[in-house]
């Protein structure tokens, strides 16, 4: 078959405080991730499978996750972006791309 589940994931922004004797703050933003993943198992239905039986079995996937390339912010009381909060060292990949071909020998 052909198929395509999309996927998404949600957090809500979120304050978290250092301590009872600490002002130090952290705020957490909202993020979303989408996530799509499109595949098709090669059968006979195709036309060119029927040609080439040799792709009898075969499934392409593509998968893009993270599709709009969200990151998630951090800022402290200052409103700046603490050193071991920056975006790039929380998700380093952000959005990837990946194809996958499987194939099953009958």
């Amino acid at each position: 078959g052909i198929g395509s589940p999309p996927n998404a994931d949600w957090h809500s922004a979120t304050t978290v405080r250092g301590g009872a004797a600490s002002a130090d703050e952290l705020r957490f933003d909202d993020f979303a991730t989408v996530n799509l993943r499109l595949f098709a198992t090669l059968g006979p239905q195709f036309k060119f499978v029927r040609e080439n039986r040799w792709l009898t079995g075969m499934r392409v996937t593509l998968s893009v996750d993270n599709l709009f390339d969200n990151r998630l912010k951090v800022t402290d009381a200052t409103g700046g972006t603490p050193l071991s909060h920056q975006p790039a060292l929380l998700d380093p990949l952000g959005r990837t791309v990946r194809i996958s071909v499987r194939k099953l020998f009958f």
